[in-house]
C-alpha cells in the first residue's frame, strides 16, 4: 500500500523482453482485471444459497 495516497498497489519486477515468467505475471494481472470490469457492471447478479 502507498504510504502517502493509502491507495494498494502491486509491482511487477521483469525485462520487458525476453523474460516470459514477468509477462505471465503480467497477462494474470490482466484477466483479474478483466473479470473485476465484468463483474462490476453485473451487481443485480446476488448469489443465491443451496441447500445440500
Amino acid at each position: 500500500m502507498s504510504s502517502n495516497a493509502r491507495i494498494p498497489f502491486e509491482q511487477i519486477t521483469g525485462m520487458l523482453h525476453d523474460d516470459p515468467e514477468c509477462w505471465d505475471e503480467v497477462d494474470a494481472w490482466i484477466d483479474a482485471a478483466r473479470v473485476t470490469h465484468v463483474m462490476s457492471g453485473r451487481s443485480h447478479l446476488r448469489p443465491c444459497a443451496v441447500a445440500l
